[in-house]
């Protein structure tokens, strides 16, 4: 079963606390403003009724977390 939009967005954003307390996280500015704008566009498309959408920018978003993290 696929996860619900609120559940997608509640990992991702944990994640990006995780994240951001590492040391593994790496401050890159345009990261940073691609990841919430990603966001901003789910939340957008969530309100407009489209949960498609809203969820391929939840995963989105995780991809840039995924850049913004130095392999172990």
């Amino acid at each position: 079963m696929r996860p619900t939009l609120r559940e997608r967005v509640e990992l991702v954003l944990e994640r990006y606390a995780e994240l951001e307390k590492s040391a593994a996280f790496l401050p890159f500015d345009a990261i940073f403003l691609m990841f919430e704008g990603t966001l901003l566009q789910s939340a957008r498309s969530a309100v407009a009724g489209d949960e498609d959408a809203a969820m391929d920018h939840i995963e989105n978003a995780c991809r840039l977390l995924m850049v913004a993290t130095v392999p172990g």
